[in-house]
């Protein structure tokens, strides 16, 4: 496959579009690596995406850098913080899936640097693991952190519920619907967090972070909303449900406007096509 089967300008046009989706990826753009990720699965049905590959092979090779372990999948940061953090992560989603596994997971994210750069690395490395199902979610719920805790209808402090045996963080039950993630909370009060004029439980926020996880802008905006000291929710949220995004797009065939619509639009999903990159066989 070369460049010569299609004109030069759309040749020139992949080309340029090739080198950017490779700068992206290693920048830790999601959006790059899962259409980089879906070129490749293309290549055997698709002429046009097969050309692309070619080109984002040879941009990679002659433009090599240290800090790119693998294209499109384990892209990681310059910092050393970073790149040890998100090597953790790497190691325990390939591991298996017990929830003293998933545990570690939570305290990777926890330790990364508080940038949308390094959770949406963290992402991208979660996304290589195991699948983001009901159990890994379950797995999870059990590690979110709160201010307060909701007993009955009142709010107490954690060591009030400790002093009177309050039992916290209990059975969960997690579904994947028509209308996204829903928890049910077993026995035992719900961790929760003062977000100014409401008390809001940890699950929820957990929940609202990871069915948010495509618009960043919007978690963010959740996230100011909560008191500093309790995020980590939001911040586990939204790592699993971009990680949850990805997955969706690179194994499930889920369309790319699942996780970014800005993506879909560059790739030309609204309409079917692609001149640039994916084009038919």
């Amino acid at each position: 496959m070369n460049s010569a089967v299609v004109d030069p300008s759309v040749a020139a046009r992949m080309r340029r579009a090739a080198e950017s989706l490779v700068v992206r990826a290693r920048a830790g753009d999601q959006n790059a690596i899962a259409m980089i990720v879906r070129i490749r699965e293309e290549v055997p049905q698709s002429r046009r995406a097969a050309l692309a590959y070619d080109m984002l092979r040879k941009y990679v090779k002659e433009h090599p850098v240290v800090e790119s372990v693998r294209l499109g999948v384990e892209a990681v940061s310059a910092r050393a913080n970073q790149k040890s953090t998100i090597r953790v992560a790497r190691d325990v989603t390939r591991v298996g899936s017990t929830k003293k596994e998933y545990v570690r997971v939570v305290e990777c994210i926890e330790r990364s640097p508080r940038s949308v750069d390094c959770y949406t690395l963290m992402a991208c490395v979660v996304a290589d693991g195991r699948d983001v199902d009901e159990d890994v979610v379950c797995a999870i719920l059990p590690t979110l952190r709160g201010t307060l805790v909701v007993c009955g209808s009142r709010p107490v402090s954690l060591e009030q519920a400790h002093r009177r045996g309050v039992k916290v963080a209990g059975e969960w039950a997690a579904e994947f619907g028509h209308d996204g993630l829903t928890i049910v909370r077993g026995d035992g009060a719900p961790l929760a967090v003062d977000a100014g004029s409401e008390i809001v439980p940890s699950d929820e926020l957990f929940v609202r972070a990871f069915e948010e996880a495509g618009d960043t802008d919007r978690v963010i905006q959740m996230a100011s909303s909560v008191d500093p000291n309790a995020r980590q929710p939001v911040r586990v949220g939204y790592v699993m449900g971009l990680a949850r995004r990805i997955q969706g797009v690179t194994r499930r065939g889920e369309p790319i406007g699942t996780l970014s619509i800005a993506a879909a639009e560059e790739l030309g999903e609204d309409d079917g096509s692609n001149p640039e990159i994916r084009g038919t066989a």
